[in-house]
Parts: C-alpha cells; sequence; structure tokens
C-alpha cells in the first residue's frame, strides 16, 4: 500500500481507525505500507492510525498523527514489525487516569518482534512498547526489540523480555 495523500478518520462518538490491514504478507510488496503522504485519525474515545494484525512492515516518510480523549496509539502490529520511520509518527491523549498518570498515547505498539530504525520523530507518552508474552510466548528469547535512533523520541520506551538491541546517535527523552 503506497500513500502519498491524505488519509482521515475521525469520530465525534467513539473510535477511530485510519488504516486497518490483514495482509501481513511481504511477497511483492503485499503487506508493505509505504507512507510519503499524512495519516490522520481522531477519536472522542480512541483512535488509531495504522493497526497491522500479521507481520507488518512501515516505511514512513510522511507524517502518521493520532489524537483521542482516552486512548491514541499511531501504529500498532500484532505479530512482527519492521519499521523505519524518516518522518514523524505521533499520539495525543487527553486521558490522565487514577493509576495511569502518564496518560495513554502510544506511537509504537508491537506485540512480537520489533526492529525499528528512526531517523525521524516519534512523540507519545509511550514511544515504543514490545509485549511479545501477550502472544503466549514462553521464552525471553522468543521477543526482542532492535532500535536503532538517529532522530529523536520522545516518551517511555518498554522493551521486550528477551535480547533487546538499543543503538542511540540521536535524541530520547
Amino acid at each position: 500500500f503506497l500513500n502519498t495523500g491524505d488519509v482521515f478518520s475521525f469520530s465525534e462518538g467513539g473510535t477511530a481507525a485510519a488504516i486497518i490491514s490483514y495482509i501481513g504478507k511481504f511477497e511483492s510488496g503485499q503487506g508493505v505500507l509505504n507512507n510519503d503522504g499524512n495519516i490522520y485519525a481522531e477519536g472522542q474515545f480512541d483512535a488509531t492510525g495504522y493497526h497491522e494484525f500479521n507481520l507488518m512492515e512501515l516505511d514512513n516518510s510522511g507524517t502518521i498523527l493520532v489524537a483521542a480523549g482516552r486512548n491514541a496509539t499511531a501504529v500498532k502490529a500484532n505479530s512482527n514489525a519492521v519499521i523505519n520511520n524518516t518522518g514523524r509518527i505521533e499520539a495525543i491523549s487527553d486521558y490522565r487516569g487514577l493509576i495511569n498518570q502518564e496518560g495513554s498515547s502510544v506511537a509504537l505498539s508491537i506485540f512480537n518482534n520489533a526492529d525499528i530504525t528512526n531517523s525521524g520523530t516519534i512523540i507519545a507518552d509511550v514511544a515504543i512498547t514490545t509485549d511479545g508474552l501477550a502472544q503466549g510466548l514462553t521464552s525471553s528469547d522468543d521477543i526482542r526489540l532492535v532500535l536503532d535512533n538517529s532522530g529523536t523520541i520522545s516518551g517511555l520506551i518498554f522493551g521486550s523480555f528477551g535480547n533487546d538491541n538499543l543503538t542511540n546517535t540521536g535524541s530520547i527523552t
């Protein structure tokens, strides 16, 4: 999928999702999102910019911007993900709970292995989170986060329980 324009999703009374995919095949470019444009999602309660239910490959040189009153997730993968970001990925949430005082915005949420190269900007309360245990994996070696950052990351980073690798020549705050 190639986006060079604008994709908008707005919901005044519920959940907004801009792109949802079940393809998940890397053969012949299937399951690959090349975003050179803008992806916007805004929901009164929840919003997601791009949600891939299978294998994800994302090449973002554009903007993925998500805002929600409660849960805002810019990019979500239910399996392995390869992400190259030279653009902007941002999630904004107005929600502040009693227990979760940090807010409820997540820029990149991956439920398994994540290979992320960032020379752009990633901003959210939680910039990156990986949670392979949610998929029933039993060994900590089964899941990992590999993050190569030369750009700007603003927000918490939750790695996996496996052999994570972080290389940072940019800014992480």
